[in-house]
């Protein structure tokens, strides 16, 4: 069929349309351009799902790495998940954090834990996984150095490569610092052939980087950050931080940090400061999210 020239009016169309209604055929309408389809074939219903079938059929198992879902079924089967760097108190692959008052001996608790996490000793009665750990101070060099040696000649032990020590500030709440910093440790771990197990981060304040600790979107990003370095280690990190100017029973800064961490422990001392002797440092869980909640331990200072 040739098509005529010229614009159609809506007299001819409607002239047009009853003619085909008519006669059956068009007068003289444009045929569209259509490409020649081959017909669709059916799709057939799979096994067990023909038309009439009510009977729910048993889901196809996946295939690895098909998602990154479980079965609840297959999930409810697998064992507890809870493997402890120190018993009752800290978990491997976890976010803790300690607090308290300026010289309430939070930097002594963190350097104490480290070395018998290190050494493989048994932290006041509760066995530890033994392993490396990473100390980013970023702040006191010659004092962190003075604790070390004093535990060690303490302990009568020698100093090994079994803990790793950090003394630039690490900016976690920056996202591109923190990736480097994941980038550092993988590097650290390539050269040794092992993972760390336990991660102190003292303090908050000297590693948090550009940002605002009482703002939540900047601590939010903080966290993310440990986040990364727990992820990419398996490692519990634990953050040493200041408790409040008011509220000494909390940490200070926004609570985004409580709300993420999965242990928290508040550190305190009484005694005079001027006789050695008299100081008596307590820590107190003030939150678990998995578990029981460990006891208080305290213990005495002596020069």
């Amino acid at each position: 069929m040739t098509l005529t020239s010229g614009k159609w009016s809506p007299n001819k169309v409607t002239t047009g349309v009853r003619e085909a209604f008519k006669t059956g055929t068009p007068s003289q309408r444009p045929e569209p351009s259509v490409a020649y389809q081959p017909p669709v074939e059916p799709i057939p219903f799979p096994p067990g799902r023909e038309p009439g079938c009510d009977d729910e059929p048993a889901p196809a198992e996946a295939k690895p790495d098909d998602h990154t879902f479980i079965w609840l079924d297959d999930f409810c089967q697998q064992p507890p998940s809870t493997s402890w760097l120190v018993r009752e108190y800290l978990e491997l692959d976890s976010l803790a954090a300690i607090f308290g008052d300026s010289e309430a001996g939070k930097s002594f608790l963190a350097i104490d834990l480290s070395c018998h996490i290190a050494h493989g000793i048994a932290w006041r009665g509760h066995k530890v996984n033994k392993g490396i750990v990473l100390y980013i101070a970023g702040e006191g060099q010659n004092g962190l150095k003075r604790r070390f040696k004093a535990w060690h000649e303490h302990h009568n032990l020698p100093v090994k490569k079994n803990i790793a020590v950090r003394t630039i500030p690490a900016a976690l709440c920056e996202p591109a610092k923190a990736s480097q910093l994941v980038e550092y440790i993988k590097k650290l771990i390539a050269s040794i052939g092992t993972q760390p197990v336990f991660i102190v981060i003292d303090t908050l304040n000297r590693n948090f980087g550009n940002g605002n600790e009482n703002d939540t979107k900047d601590m939010t990003a903080f966290v993310s950050g440990m986040d990364c370095i727990r992820t990419a280690t398996g490692a519990c990190l634990m953050v040493v931080h200041h408790c409040g100017h008011g509220d000494k029973s909390r940490m200070r800064a926004a609570i985004s940090l409580h709300n993420a961490v999965d242990s928290e422990y508040l550190v305190a001392r009484e005694g005079d400061r001027q006789e050695i002797s008299s100081l008596v440092t307590t820590i107190t869980n003030t939150k678990t999210k998995e578990g029981g909640t460990p006891k208080p331990l305290s213990w005495n200072w002596r020069q």
